[in-house]
């Protein structure tokens, strides 16, 4: 007897499609149209588009990521309009992503110091049913670190790498708080990825789960031994997260195949991610759509005349979160 497949109808899934880009000095780019196309059959309500910046190394022998504690200086310096196939610009004036990100209606939930959980709020809670379950996996997206042996045969700098965490939280339907939490195995080299065991994110209960937020815990500080000088440093681009139902007949959170930073799924958490990893989010207009087979498009013009290891990162970290209604 074949087993039942359950479909989802009716409902509010969340999605978040990503993608990087190069930003070349004194010139206009755009990221490809493709990348925040409305493929499905149904309207997307767009949420925001969030913004981050890689880490940039100190030097070419530290993978310590240099990281200056004031907001990103390459946000003054790279203009960026938005807008929709078919239709004008949502920014009719090309501004600078310090001006359009400077949002007065939201406001930074918090901001923490080392290795803080960061987290979103879902706008609208999904429904989970019963028997089903979340997929998650994390990656190291960073180079990690490099070992130096000093005179007394010392390690000078060192690195921690504990599990990461996930956790859903949200309600029953009866109004009990319901949460899903699981861990990673530890992560040591860069590119290196790790499922979560789907166990522990499933929803057990008697009924449908209601999650209204996602959390995400990993290690984005360390410590750096010079004989007994200690310093801290972190990152809101050091790890990348895949959060996807397990059933294959649902709609998917994260189609893209991509590891999307975490500075980029909780733009309003930050940690010692100042300077060019901030993370930057442009908030929609209320009831703003993308209809099927439109794009998004977003165009830059970059107005540097000259490079500093301290302001560059190589690339900038586009993530758009939307809301589709599953018909």
């Amino acid at each position: 007897m074949a087993s039942k497949v359950v479909t989802q109808r009716g409902i509010i899934v969340p999605q978040w499609l990503y993608d990087a880009v190069q930003i070349p000095l004194e010139k206009e780019g755009e990221c490809p149209p493709s990348s925040f196309e409305n493929t499905t059959w149904s309207r997307m309500r767009l949420i925001n588009l969030s913004f981050t910046g890689e880490y940039v190394l100190a030097t070419e022998r530290s993978a310590i990521p240099t990281i200056p504690m004031y907001h990103p200086p390459w946000a003054r310096e790279l203009l960026v309009d938005i807008g929709t196939s078919g239709y004008s610009d949502q920014n009719l004036v090309r501004a600078s992503l310090a001006t359009l990100c400077a949002s007065p209606q939201h406001f930074r939930e918090k901001q923490g110091a080392n290795c803080m959980g960061r987290h979103l709020d879902l706008v609208t809670p999904y429904a989970l049913p019963r028997d089903e379950g979340l997929a998650v996996a994390v990656e190291t997206r960073w180079s990690g670190f490099l070992y130096e042996v000093g005179e007394q045969g010392e390690e000078r700098v060192r690195g921690l790498f504990p599990e990461a965490t996930f956790i859903a939280k949200g309600y029953d339907d009866k109004g009990f708080p319901v949460m899903l939490a699981g861990s990673s195995g530890d992560l040591v080299r860069s590119g290196q990825q790790q499922a979560f065991d789907s166990a522990d994110l499933f929803n057990n209960g008697n009924g449908t789960a209601y999650l209204t937020s996602f959390h995400f815990k990993c290690l984005d500080t360390i410590y750096v031994t010079d004989e007994l000088d200690f310093g801290w440093k972190g990152s809101a681009t050091h790890f990348g997260w895949r959060v996807n139902p397990t059933n294959m007949g649902f709609t998917p959170f994260m189609p893209n195949p991509l590891f999307i930073p975490t500075g980029n799924l909780t733009p309003m958490d930050r940690n010692y991610d100042g300077g060019a990893e901030s993370p930057l989010v442009y908030w929609f207009p209320k009831n703003t759509y993308l209809d099927p087979r439109q794009e998004l498009s977003v165009h830059f013009a970059n107005i540097r005349e000259f490079v500093t290891e301290l302001e560059v990162p190589d690339k900038i970290n586009l993530c758009l979160h939307v809301e589709l209604e599953v018909e």
